[in-house]
């Protein structure tokens, strides 16, 4: 993973080419907030593909009444994220997943990235195709790099690769006789779905 060398502060934009592991680096936020008791607000960008606003939508997934704003989610969320004690994470992965509307979010996303920075226990994390196009379309920005805040992720470092896919072939019964084949899973979904595909394969 590569980022700027810098606090973060609350908003975060992590970028990756396809398959190398954005929905798995969300999921996981979610999941250690889960496992903590602590509360996290998960959402996909295909769920934004068709709506009229995105911070309608938000409200109304919450299952909020017609006249509550953003602004009274936000609060909300603020508050429940100071009484438990933490930053509260509002995830947004795959903003590229909005297509073919994705660039709704040049307009939108600047609203709710001011809006979160307001409430002190609040952290925004989007994630997003590194794609030229997207980044154009999304943040009007001609390389990732010039987001505010960004993370790349970049696969698996050829220091923790072979630990890795050894704990996944351990995990699938895999027991491979090539073991030259490692830098090929750089890719953390090539090698997911290699393994579901060879599960208790002895030899090859």
């Amino acid at each position: 993973m590569n980022r700027v060398g810098k606090t973060f502060g609350s908003v975060v934009a992590v970028f990756a080419e396809a398959g190398y592991g954005k929905t798995h680096f969300a999921c996981s936020i979610a999941n250690i907030q889960l496992k903590k008791n602590l509360p996290v607000l998960f959402l996909t960008g295909s769920r934004f593909r068709h709506c009229d606003s995105s911070e309608k939508y938000i409200c109304e997934i919450l299952h909020q009444s017609a006249n509550t704003t953003i602004d009274d989610v936000f609060d909300s969320l603020d508050f429940i994220a100071y009484i438990n004690k933490c930053k509260l994470p509002i995830i947004i992965d795959g903003l590229n997943e909005t297509f073919p509307n994705e660039n709704r979010w040049i307009n939108e996303l600047p609203s709710l990235v001011n809006k979160i920075r307001n409430r002190s226990n609040l952290l925004l994390i989007t994630t997003c195709r590194e794609k030229k196009d997207y980044v154009k379309t999304i943040y009007d920005c001609e390389n990732f790099k010039d987001v505010e805040n960004w993370i790349q992720l970049t696969g698996l470092y050829s220091d923790d690769l072979a630990s890795t896919v050894q704990k996944y072939f351990d995990k699938y019964d895999i027991q491979p006789i090539n073991h030259h084949i490692l830098s090929d899973f750089s890719n953390p979904l090539l090698l997911k779905m290699f393994c579901e595909c060879n599960k208790g394969l002895s030899s090859f």
